[in-house]
C-alpha cells in the first residue's frame, strides 16, 4: 500500500509539473519579447509575452487609447515572436484655414502635411503656421499663410518654398538650415 501511495504521489507531481510547463508556454505567458511602441513622437520599450494582445501590451506600458484611436497591429491582434513594434495612431479632428475658407478634417494617425493634402484647398504659395511634420492633435487649427516664394539650395538640392520670414536669418531658421 505504501508503495502504491508513493507511485501515485510521484505520478501526480509529474502531471502537475507538465501542467505548469504547458501553462507557462501558452495562455499564462509565452516567450518574452521586447517591443517598441510608437505613439506620436514618443517611443516606449515594453516587455511582453507572445500571445498577449496589443491592448494588453499597451495597458502594461500605461498607454491609454481614445475611443477612435487605432493601432498597428490591430488592438485585438496577438503578439507573435516576430512582432517588434506597435504603432499608435491617434484620432484628431482639425481645421485647415486658408483666408476665408476652412475645412474640418478627421484623421487617424496623420501629420499637418497629411491634413493639408486631405483638405483639398489650393495651398500653392502658402505655408502652414505649424511644422508640416507635426503629428495632428485633436482640435488643432492649421492656418495657411501666403508667403514670399524663395528658391533655396541646400546640399545641392533646390526647392521653391514660401516663407513669411522677414530676414534671411529668420528664413534659414525657419527652414532649419
Amino acid at each position: 500500500e505504501e508503495y502504491i501511495m508513493k507511485r501515485l504521489t510521484t505520478a501526480a507531481l509529474a502531471v502537475l509539473t507538465v501542467l505548469v510547463m504547458v501553462c507557462s508556454l501558452t495562455a499564462c505567458g509565452g516567450k518574452a519579447v521586447t517591443l517598441t511602441v510608437h505613439d506620436k513622437d514618443a517611443k516606449t520599450e515594453v516587455e511582453a509575452n507572445v500571445g498577449m494582445t496589443v491592448s494588453q501590451v499597451l495597458e502594461k506600458a500605461e498607454i491609454k487609447l481614445g475611443e477612435k484611436d487605432e493601432t498597428e497591429p490591430a488592438k485585438d491582434e496577438k503578439i507573435a515572436e516576430d512582432t517588434k513594434e506597435i504603432t499608435v495612431k491617434r484620432y484628431a479632428k482639425v481645421t485647415v484655414k486658408l483666408g476665408d475658407e476652412s475645412r474640418e478634417i478627421e484623421m487617424t494617425g496623420g501629420t499637418v502635411a497629411d491634413a493639408i493634402k486631405k483638405s483639398g484647398l489650393n495651398t500653392d504659395g502658402c505655408e502652414p503656421d505649424v511644422d508640416k511634420d507635426k503629428y495632428l492633435e485633436d482640435g488643432m487649427v492649421i492656418n495657411m499663410v501666403k508667403g514670399t516664394k524663395v528658391t533655396l539650395t541646400v546640399d545641392g538640392k533646390t526647392n521653391d518654398v514660401a516663407t513669411k520670414a522677414k530676414t534671411v536669418e529668420d528664413f534659414l531658421k525657419e527652414q532649419k538650415v
